[in-house]
């Protein structure tokens, strides 16, 4: 719903650069085919020269736009802005927080991943009846109590850590940054055009961005159980957590 409605809010933007700006109305069309040739040329870059083969799953990377940095810079500032203040931490040194750091570091010195590997990772309990946990990229597993509370033994507790380092090992959310950047300007050149600003948002969003962290989710179970497996967890466990 928030990428549904900051496309209408740039629709909105243009349509008031139309209607103020006589210039701008004389140039629009011009701007409008330099973005879509722009976004063209991108494409046939992304899907034609750039082959990044992902570990552990058997496919090709989706595009990544954004260095692996600037992909941490994103996430750690949308983390300050959007949790991290409405959250409260246990301690590090809380019995919680120790099993969890525990089982996440065994899970990553097996990955035989050097770039897992090579991050400063980090491990936080939040004290919240919500269930949630996340992995942030960069290398910071975060989860509630709540969550930690439902979860039996430290196969089940493998399991969980093994999937949000699936997204961060997958940087799905690079991936996805990437692909609304594209649309953005995609449906911008569009709406010069076509006038079609406020039909293709919640077309792309059905079709496209669900279906993708959809896909996201099981890729990271599938890794998940991959990486759970390979620091002797018992991967058995998890059809019946879920």
């Amino acid at each position: 719903m928030t990428f549904v409605a900051t496309n209408v809010v740039i629709c909105c933007l243009e349509r008031y650069f139309l209607c103020r700006y006589p210039r701008y109305r004389k140039a629009r069309r011009t701007i409008g085919l330099l973005l879509l040739i722009m976004v063209t040329a991108v494409l046939i870059y992304i899907l034609i020269l750039r082959k990044d083969h992902m570990p552990i799953v058997d496919r090709h990377r989706e595009y990544q736009l954004i260095s692996h940095s600037t992909e941490q810079f994103i996430a750690e500032k949308a983390f300050e802005i959007f949790t991290e203040p409405y959250l409260k931490f246990l301690p590090d040194d809380d019995p919680r927080v120790e099993i969890l750091r525990k089982i996440g570091l065994r899970i990553i010195r097996c990955s035989g991943s050097e770039e897992l590997n090579s991050l400063n990772w980090e491990f936080k309990v939040a004290d919240t009846d919500t269930l949630l946990a996340l992995g942030r990229p960069g290398g910071t597993i975060m989860m509630s109590t709540s969550m930690m509370e439902s979860i039996r033994d430290e196969n089940e507790l493998a399991n969980v850590i093994g999937h949000e380092i699936g997204h961060i090992l997958s940087h799905h959310l690079g991936a996805n940054v990437a692909q609304l950047s594209l649309f953005f300007v995609f449906n911008l050149g569009c709406d010069i055009f076509l006038k079609t600003g406020f039909l293709l948002p919640p077309i792309f969003e059905l079709l496209w961005n669900i279906p993708f962290w959809k896909n996201s989710e099981i890729e990271a179970d599938f890794i998940g159980l991959v990486l759970m497996s390979r620091a002797l967890y018992d991967f058995r466990v998890a059809p019946k957590f879920f």
